[in-house]
């Protein structure tokens, strides 16, 4: 089976695009979610070390964590970009990083 062309899907602006993407390979956008993940983990974890000294790794997974829902949720409001079932995998894992967040004992 050959691959869809951009002018075979119509695609018009960049929901277009951005659905064109995803039907192309549905796993980019949550590799792109989970690319964000890491990223935004990995900056807050370094930014504490620079300013504080100390990190708290629970706490920038737990911010990245709640940055990540809030851009799945953005996504998924464009039509056929991100699967809803992203989105709340999204959602459980926030609520998981919260959880352990708040009964650590740091």
């Amino acid at each position: 089976m050959a691959y869809q062309t951009i002018n075979e899907f119509n695609a018009t602006g960049l929901d277009g695009v951005m659905g064109y993407a995803s039907s192309i390979s549905p796993g980019f956008f949550p590799l792109v979610l989970f690319a964000i993940f890491i990223i935004t983990t990995m900056g807050a974890y370094y930014s504490q070390l620079r300013l504080t000294g100390k990190t708290d790794f629970l706490a920038s997974a737990t911010a990245a964590s709640y940055f990540t829902t809030m851009i799945a949720f953005v996504l998924s409001l464009i039509d056929g970009v991100l699967n809803p079932v992203v989105v709340a995998i999204s959602f459980v894992i926030t609520i998981i990083f919260t959880m352990i967040l708040i009964t650590s004992d740091k």
